[in-house]
């Protein structure tokens, strides 16, 4: 996300703020819900969960071109995981059970950070390219197999300030190729590559200049086709609300 703005009371820039080059941790937990469909042999396999607790991590490592400068290149890893998923397997002939799951998302991206005016309180363009992995797996057989979906995707983002506030919004949707996806699941649903459409909108609180909280709302469909007789593709769905907090040094 941005970086943070300067003291506007007189008191000295942090020393964050007076390098070319630095970190930013952040870390964080919520709410999500993942949902999955399937063309199989005797039809349609579903998968759905009730929401469950997730947590997430974030490492950006990031440069500038001089100190003083707003604009910054950032290499940004994400990691979403599930806590005590429980997963209802539809089956197609009707029948439900019960199982322990986990989701996971990673996503390893180069990101631009680009004020579009001058000053210390800027709106931003963020264009983020990168690879993300989807995953999810059961602890015991299911329906649908356990799968890993991945692929280059491009994230263009705009975050602008609440008046004098320490208030930011964030508008990041997102667009994606699925081009790679686990044997069982290609083998299985003979699903093919597809695409990855999705959005989300952050609340950002500046603390200090070195610390700020971060509320956020993501929602991503990944929908892949099938070379199965009568057709029909693979929707992933995956939708999480998450607070965490950042540190800058």
């Amino acid at each position: 996300e941005p970086a943070p703005e300067e003291s506007s009371d007189g008191e000295a820039t942090p020393l964050s703020e007076q390098k070319q080059w630095g970190f930013a941790v952040s870390a964080g937990a919520g709410i999500a819900q993942r949902s999955s469909s399937i063309p199989m042999e005797g039809g349609a396999a579903r998968l759905s969960t009730i929401p469950f607790p997730a947590i997430q991590a974030q490492v950006l490592g990031y440069v500038r071109p001089d100190a003083s400068s707003r604009y910054r290149l950032a290499l940004a890893v994400r990691y979403t995981t599930s806590v005590g998923l429980q997963g209802r397997d539809e089956r197609a002939d009707g029948s439900t059970r019960t199982t322990d799951m986990r989701a996971h998302h990673l996503a390893i991206g180069l990101r631009n950070d680009i004020p579009l005016a001058p000053g210390e309180r800027p709106t931003r363009l963020q264009l983020e390219v990168g690879w993300g992995f989807r995953m999810l797996d059961s602890e015991i057989p299911v329906s649908i197999p356990d799968y890993t979906l991945s692929g280059i995707y491009a994230r263009i983002g705009l975050w602008f300030h609440i008046g004098d506030s320490p208030l930011s919004l964030g508008i990041v949707p997102e667009i994606g190729h699925v081009g790679s996806l686990s044997d069982d699941l290609s083998q299985s649903g003979q699903v093919q590559d597809g695409f990855l459409v999705g959005a989300e909108a952050h609340v950002r609180l500046q603390v200090i200049p070195e610390v700020s909280i971060h509320l956020l709302y993501r929602e991503a469909h990944a929908f892949l086709g099938s070379a199965r007789e009568g057709g029909g593709e693979m929707n992933d769905a995956e939708r999480y609300g998450i607070l965490r907090a950042e540190y800058q040094f």
